[in-house]
């Protein structure tokens, strides 16, 4: 059985890409605003050096809110590795669209 060739067109990848390098370099942001978000509301106390009970439905989410409230210290890693990746990128756009104008009469 022989796969059928990939014809997504270059651009479409690229942009694909580009969506993937801004999800991974600001992933930890989104569940740190998700803890926020859940938080706030029902008056849970999140902080750094524990976990506090936030009881929702009769279930203790504390300790995952916590967890996803710290996901922001992931962000001193993600940033510099996603600009990193972006920069790569712009290059890697530069040089499809370079040839892609070049190719075309």
């Amino acid at each position: 059985m022989t796969l059928p060739p990939d014809t997504r067109s270059p651009v479409r990848r690229l942009f694909g890409a580009l969506f993937a390098i801004l999800l991974f370099a600001a992933g930890p942001l989104l569940g740190t605003l998700l803890a926020a978000a859940v938080a706030m509301p029902l008056g849970c106390a999140i902080n750094e050096a524990g976990t506090a009970p936030c009881v929702i439905a009769g279930v203790d989410f504390g300790g995952p809110l916590t967890v996803l409230a710290l996901m922001g210290f992931f962000l001193i890693y993600t940033v510099p590795l996603g600009l990193i990746f972006l920069l790569i990128w712009c290059i890697a756009a530069g040089v499809i669209f370079y040839r892609r104008s070049r190719s075309r009469p």
